[in-house]
C-alpha cells in the first residue's frame, strides 16, 4: 500500500482491481491530487483493507466479473462502515444491467468497462467525494478540463513548452494541463532523439524527467547546455529521484529547478513554468 495524505481534504481510496496497470494508474493520478491510497488485488485482501483503512471511496475494476461483484457489493454494503462509503464499480455492460436489477443502493456509481478511461474516472470521482456545502464549487482532483468561461492571461499562449517523459499517464496528465494553460508543447518519450526534436521546437521551457530509456535526463541536460541555439532555455527536471548526489549533478549541467513529481502538484508546475518566461 502506498499513502499519502494531503490535498483531497483527507480522502481516503480504496482500489479493488483485477488490472495492475488500472490499478497503477488510479494510485498516480489520485496520489498526485493528494488522497491516501490502498490497493488490493482479490476481494479477500479489499474487504481487509475497507476494515481497516476505512476509505471514503472505493473503486472495483473487475471487466470479467472474477470478483463475483454482486457478492463483493453485498459484502461491502452489509459492512456498517458502508454507511460513510462511497462505491465506484467498473465492469461489463451484462453484469452492470444485473448489479442494477438488484441494486437498491444511491451510495454506488456503475462505470461500463466501454466508456471507461482515466480521465472520465477522475470526472465520476469528482463528483462522488464532493461535500454538498464546502467543496461543491471546487475542484479536488483538478485535472479536469478548464470550465468554458474560464479567462486565460495571453502571455501564456505564447509559452514554449518541451517535455521528454516516458510515463504515458504522464504524459496524458501535462497534455490535459498545458491544453488548458494554452501552453504550445511538445512531448517526446525517450532521451534518445530528443536534442533533435528541441532543437527543432526551440522551447522556451523543457520539463525533463531524470530516468530516462537509453539516455537518461542529466544527459539530455548536457546536451542542451551544449548547443548555443538553445541558450537561455529553461530546464526544469521532474522526476521521482530525490537523491541529493542527482540534484547535485544536475545543477553542476545547469538545472533551473529540479522538482520532485510526488510533492509538486501539477498545478504548480504549470504556474513555474509560466514564472520562468516572464
Amino acid at each position: 500500500m502506498i499513502s499519502q495524505t494531503g490535498k483531497v481534504y483527507g480522502k481516503k481510496f480504496l482500489i479493488i482491481s483485477t488490472s495492475s496497470e488500472v490499478s497503477d494508474s488510479l494510485e498516480r493520478v489520485l496520489l498526485f491530487a493528494g488522497a491516501s491510497v490502498a490497493v488490493a488485488t482479490d476481494p479477500v485482501s479489499g474487504l481487509d483493507l475497507f476494515q481497516t483503512e476505512k476509505p471514503d471511496l472505493v473503486i472495483i475494476f473487475d471487466p470479467s466479473n472474477v470478483f463475483n461483484l454482486k457478492h463483493l457489493h453485498i459484502s461491502l454494503v452489509s459492512n456498517k462502515i458502508s454507511k460513510s462509503s462511497h462505491r465506484l464499480i467498473i465492469t461489463n455492460q451484462f453484469i452492470i444491467d444485473e448489479l442494477r436489477d438488484n441494486l437498491r443502493d444511491e451510495n454506488t456509481d456503475l462505470i461500463p468497462t466501454a466508456e471507461f478511461d482515466i480521465v472520465h474516472a477522475v470526472f465520476r470521482i469528482e463528483e462522488i467525494i464532493k461535500d454538498d456545502k464546502a467543496q461543491k464549487n471546487e475542484e479536488l482532483i483538478d485535472i479536469s478540463e478548464v470550465k468554458p468561461n474560464k479567462v486565460f492571461d495571453p502571455k501564456t499562449l505564447t509559452v514554449r513548452v518541451f517535455v521528454v517523459e516516458d510515463d504515458m499517464l504522464m504524459r496524458d496528465l501535462l497534455t490535459t494541463k498545458f491544453k488548458n494553460a494554452g501552453f504550445e508543447f511538445n512531448l517526446f518519450p525517450s532521451g534518445e532523439g530528443a536534442i533533435e526534436a528541441i532543437l527543432q521546437f526551440k522551447p522556451e521551457v523543457v520539463v525533463l524527467d531524470y530516468t530516462l530509456p537509453k539516455k537518461n535526463g542529466l544527459d539530455v541536460l548536457r546536451d542542451i547546455r551544449s548547443k548555443s541555439d538553445l541558450e537561455g532555455v529553461e530546464v526544469i527536471i521532474f522526476s521521482n529521484r530525490d537523491e541529493e548526489s542527482d540534484k547535485a549533478a544536475a545543477r553542476s549541467l545547469g538545472v533551473n529547478k529540479f522538482l520532485l513529481k510526488v510533492a509538486t502538484d501539477l498545478n504548480d508546475l504549470v504556474e513555474i513554468i509560466k514564472s520562468s518566461v516572464r
